[in-house]
């Protein structure tokens, strides 16, 4: 699907309305990033990681296997955390702890509904996504589009 891949130290953005397999494809992501390339992962959300293990049930991943081996770790976000800086110095944290090359951040929506108040949403984005890129890891955000009010045209 991707042809050559995704390139070391980028940040992307996996959008599309519910449903149609953004979770799946990041999880795919951080699981041949341990299968093919020996690559440590880690899974940022609001789920704790059994609510992760019982929505990954019925596929053919190796995801508790790699839960339990350390090689995707995770970190639950708290709904009633509002600082920005806060969640990128333990996204920051947790990658460095667990020596990861992959992150996932699923769902950048409800990340973005909580810390987005009285800042500018452009400079809140903008400290997340230099929070992520000073990893130094490879990253999937997930958005979720709940209303999409025109086609998406590609440029």
């Amino acid at each position: 699907m991707l042809g050559g891949g995704i390139t070391e130290e980028n940040i992307v953005v996996i959008s599309g309305p519910p449903g149609v397999g953004k979770t799946v494809f990041s999880m795919q992501f951080l699981l041949n990033g341990c299968a093919l390339f020996d690559e440590a992962g880690l899974y940022v959300s609001f789920e704790d990681e059994a609510a992760l293990k019982r929505s990954f049930r019925g596929f053919r991943f190796e995801l508790e296997k790699n839960l339990e081996d350390e090689r995707i770790s995770t970190l639950k976000l708290d709904a009633s955390e509002k600082n920005v800086d806060e969640i990128v110095s333990k996204i920051r944290d947790a990658a460095r702890k667990n020596s990861v090359k992959r992150i996932v951040l699923d769902s950048a929506t409800l990340l973005k509904k909580l810390i987005i108040k009285n800042e500018s949403e452009d400079a809140k984005t903008r400290r997340l996504l230099n929070g992520l890129r000073d990893t130094g890891c490879t990253a999937f955000i997930v958005l979720s589009l709940i209303h999409i009010s025109e086609p998406t045209r590609p440029y």
